[in-house]
């Protein structure tokens, strides 16, 4: 059978129902693979979605400790929200666009004098423009608190393991040929082992690629 043919037949039976379910350690390891791969992406939104949904594996007791701790990831960001003509904002901070009310020559007014301005601050309206406050999340600070969480739960051992293992940023890609070759070893793995004994035929290739990952054998030094 060629290599195509057993590929094939792998999707085949990729639709074999998986007994048993995955444990919160690897629900929790696959969330932070998540956050790692997306936080240099291009949406940053993936990564913030990414952050908020790892939070949600945290016992509740953890949760509230990471909220608690919000004044170390957020922060309030004023600004300004302007009206606009034609395109251009109207008003300016220094010199807002502003209604007087009970005053019908400055129902709406750029400059009110000043002494007027300066005793009946309180009945001049500001209509542009308008001061905001906004809370602005810093999410690679909550993902960093987050990981502290699962750290002190004995949730994050394995990943930090293979990131020890690793001991460098690997700056080489890894070649077409390379990925190819091991795809078909393993495929190959997978069907002599199905030839050896048929109740190994629910064994799937995304089975067991995930149970590799939970190992780390030390890497060949050539």
């Amino acid at each position: 059978m060629s290599i195509p043919e057993m590929v094939k037949e792998l999707e085949s039976l990729e639709k074999v129902k998986i007994r048993g379910s995955l444990s919160i350690e690897d629900l929790v390891r696959r969330q932070i693979d998540r956050c790692n791969m997306s936080i240099a992406a291009a949406d940053p939104s993936i990564f913030e979605g990414n952050v908020r949904a790892l939070m949600k594996h945290l016992p509740t007791n953890k949760l509230k400790e990471v909220i608690g701790k919000q004044e170390e990831f957020n922060s309030t960001v004023e600004g300004y929200v302007f009206k606009e003509t034609c395109g251009y904002n109207i008003g300016t901070v220094k010199n807002p666009f502003v209604s007087v009310p009970g005053h019908p020559e400055w129902e709406f007014f750029l400059d009110i004098p000043k002494p007027y301005r300066e005793a009946h601050m309180d009945e001049i309206d500001i209509l542009s423009p308008i001061k905001t406050e906004e809370t602005v999340t810093d999410y690679e600070k909550l993902y960093e608190i987050v990981l502290q969480s699962f750290e002190g739960l004995g949730l994050t051992w394995n990943i930090e393991r293979r990131t020890v293992e690793m001991g460098r940023v690997i700056k080489t890609g890894i070649p077409d040929w390379f990925v190819n070759e091991a795809e078909q070893a393993i495929v190959g793995v997978i069907m002599k082992a199905r030839t050896k004994d048929s109740k190994l035929n629910e064994i799937t290739y995304n089975l067991l690629v995930e149970e590799l990952r939970e190992r780390t054998p030390a890497t060949p030094v050539m």
